[in-house]
């Protein structure tokens, strides 16, 4: 029997599942042609199958030395690396398998063993293809438009560390490349022909954004529902205006004792002329920072989450300005508790 006939026999064993039948056909090959690529290949591959996927390595890795631009032999290569964890290297195999046959696009790197949703890790292993774009807090980093709302939350919370946060963000994301090889082929005599391979690609990709799913992550904000968007914005005017009005009351009123400090009203502020200043430009900041938020329905897009930390924290500073001013104007001074800008929002939702 020849050694083409034995190798066919053997490759018949082999893909009925006769691994050790077919195992000695192939090394009694290899005795008598140690360099047959074919059997050098396909006895790796049995190691592979069989669990010894570093044996196969070395088994493949000598028919790609004397044959290597046979794809198949860098594709099962990759397949074997792949199991053995070295994920680089099993890429690499996947592109050079690709390279000499683009009919392997459909079974390299991202879809080949990793599946349609992971990509190899920069230090080994796999990660989801969307990991740069996850965040465990989103926020003002990965939403740059945010800055000026954070800033005002800073200011309504009176703690220039507060960090505004919609919640993790966990962005999943798939792709698919598939390539049909189309061939055409003419024969110009018996012996000649003139062949043509046009590769077909089609490629799917989908992405899912989830806000705020994690509950041990909380948003500290979330997005107002529209139907909710009037209502707050009436907040946060009704309690823009008030703190506003108190402001330019109390201006009013310094400048009046300034000038006539024996005026009604002036005991307060002549007996503390710096806190009367600071207290109206507390509550004309306070002002700025709410109205920032949104006093119409275009922009009450995003609130604090009610109960939150951040929530009652610009409570109670909103009850100290109300009480900075008090001190000067009396008790009906500055914002009742029904014109709070806080607690508007409601827990964040999904997009696809």
């Amino acid at each position: 029997m020849s050694t083409a006939d034995t190798l066919q026999t053997a490759m018949r064993l082999h893909q009925t599942g006769q691994l050790q039948q077919a195992e000695e056909l192939y090394r009694q090959i290899l005795s008598l042609d140690p360099r047959n690529s074919d059997a050098l290949h396909l006895l790796g591959l049995i190691a592979h199958q069989m669990g010894r996927s570093d044996v196969a390595v070395g088994f493949i890795s000598q028919a790609i030395e004397i044959e290597g631009s046979q794809a198949i032999y860098h594709n099962n290569l990759g397949e074997a690396n792949r199991a053995l964890g070295r994920l680089a290297e099993a890429q690499a195999n996947y592109h050079r398998a690709i390279w000499f046959d683009p009919a392997f696009g459909a079974a390299g790197g991202i879809s080949h063993g990793l599946g349609e949703k992971e990509r190899f890790a920069a230090g080994g292993g796999a990660e989801p293809l969307s990991a740069d774009l996850s965040s465990s807090a989103l926020g003002v980093t990965e939403l740059p438009l945010l800055a000026q709302t954070e800033a005002s939350l800073k200011q309504l919370a009176g703690d220039p560390a507060v960090r505004l946060s919609l919640g993790r963000l966990e962005v999943r994301g798939g792709a698919r490349i598939v390539t049909t090889p189309i061939s055409l082929e003419y024969g110009i005599t018996r012996r000649l022909s003139v062949g043509v391979q046009v590769p077909i690609v089609q490629t799917r990709r989908v992405v899912q954004l989830r806000v705020n799913e994690d509950t041990t992550a909380l948003a500290n904000v979330g997005w107002v529902r529209e139907g909710d968007r009037a209502l707050a914005a009436l907040q946060n005017q009704t309690l823009a205006t008030a703190l506003n009005s108190a402001a330019k009351q109390l201006d009013a009123l310094i400048n009046q004792c300034a000038a006539n400090p024996a005026a009604a009203g002036c005991g307060p502020v002549n007996a503390n002329p710096a806190g009367a200043a600071a207290a109206r430009d507390l509550a004309l900041a306070y002002a700025t920072a709410v109205d920032a938020l949104g006093v119409d329905v275009a922009n009450a897009l995003i609130a604090p989450r009610k109960g939150s930390a951040l929530d009652i924290a610009i409570e109670a500073r909103r009850a100290a300005v109300n009480q900075a001013l008090q001190q000067f104007l009396g008790v009906d001074a500055g914002s009742s508790d029904a014109a709070s800008a806080s607690g508007a929002a409601l827990p964040s939702g999904n997009a696809t």
